[in-house]
């Protein structure tokens, strides 16, 4: 089995503060200021020093707020591009892994940005930050899944290579271990989804509303993929759990223990169908590529089912004495064990 066919596979409000501009006595002119000999004659102009220097500070605040806010989108930005080469170097390589260090620090990078920008933040500024907060948060519930997507494509490269050397009972647990993964990697995904969803669209501006649309598109597809995996995984130790009896049976058959040889092919048998049901599971619900993958793997499966159920009756016509028929039987098995090779 090809694993390159199965993955084929982002505080403190800066409101402005209300200075008075004029006193709250009545509009006549008095001649207050000349009877007032504490008031010094520059009072007046330290006071509007005071209401110029406080606007400049807020026009800096903001000033520095969007400096804050066009960092964080940038990292977010370069966060997505490398998360997306590593996906494309995921299928293309064949790896077995998705580096994230790197995706990591950049996420880091907006975070901090963020957190610089709130407390010097006017409400406007706030919204747009707690937006971007949300697709940094869905950015990162995103990489968590796929590290575990990761760990369970490692587990499964394993039992692939226990499978080519035949060691049935190793490769069925190390599946076990690939399905946990997967399970711990659709765990991460729901997580992400719920990330996804809390995103307030309407407050991103146009352009990042866009790529918002583009990362929904992905995310859908990764749910599809993911299921498809799941589905690849659990079938293959269902085969694999059929393999092992299919061998024992064969042993039993050059020993010419024929009523052993036919339960084992039952066994067999049964197996094999179940991995195919599995296999159907995802009929519409997995990217079109994967389906097309998995209706090719339906179609060898079902020929070494096929064949092993040739097999069982051979090896009951074997044991009851009907040797011609028996082996005219396990001959047609082995036909359509090869037809397999075609699909």
């Amino acid at each position: 089995m090809d694993r390159r066919r199965y993955l084929a596979l982002v505080g403190i409000t800066g409101a402005s503060v209300a200075i008075a501009g004029c006193s709250d006595g009545d509009d006549t002119e008095t001649d207050d200021a000349a009877e007032s000999p504490d008031e010094e004659p520059g009072d007046d102009d330290d006071e509007s020093t005071e209401e110029t220097g406080n606007g400049a500070d807020e026009d800096e605040d903001a000033e520095t707020v969007e400096a804050l806010i066009d960092s964080a989108d940038e990292h977010l930005d370069e966060a997505e591009t490398l998360f997306e080469t590593q996906l494309d170097q995921f299928e293309q390589d064949d790896s077995e892994s998705i580096e994230t260090a790197e995706i990591i620090a950049q996420l880091d990078e907006a975070s901090t940005a963020l957190e610089e920008a709130r407390p010097l933040a006017d409400d406007d500024q706030l919204t747009r930050i707690e937006a971007l907060d949300g697709i940094l948060q869905f950015l990162r519930a995103f990489v968590d899944a796929f590290g575990e997507l990761s760990a369970a494509v490692e587990t499964f490269a394993t039992a692939e290579e226990q499978i080519e050397t035949e060691q049935w009972g190793e490769a069925i647990e190390t599946l076990g271990r690939a399905e946990e993964d997967m399970a711990a990697a659709d765990e991460k995904l729901d997580d992400a989804r719920a990330e996804f969803e809390a995103i307030e669209t309407e407050d991103l501006d146009a352009s990042t509303r866009l790529e918002f649309e583009d990362l929904e598109s992905d995310l859908d597809e990764f749910e599809r993929l993911f299921f498809g995996l799941d589905i690849l995984i659990t079938s293959l130790r269902q085969y694999t759990e059929g393999l092992q009896p299919l061998d024992e049976g064969l042993v039993a058959i050059d020993e010419e223990n024929y009523e052993e040889a036919a339960s084992q092919f039952e066994t067999a048998a049964e197996r094999f169908g179940e991995s195919i049901e599995t296999l159907r599971e995802a009929e519409g619900e997995v990217p079109a590529d994967l389906q097309a993958d998995i209706d090719e793997t339906i179609c060898e499966f079902s020929a070494v089912r096929d064949a092993t159920e040739h097999y069982e009756e051979a090896a009951r016509l074997l044991d009851d004495g009907n040797i011609q028929e028996g082996e005219d039987r396990f001959a047609a098995g082995n036909e359509r064990l090869a037809e397999g090779g075609d699909c």
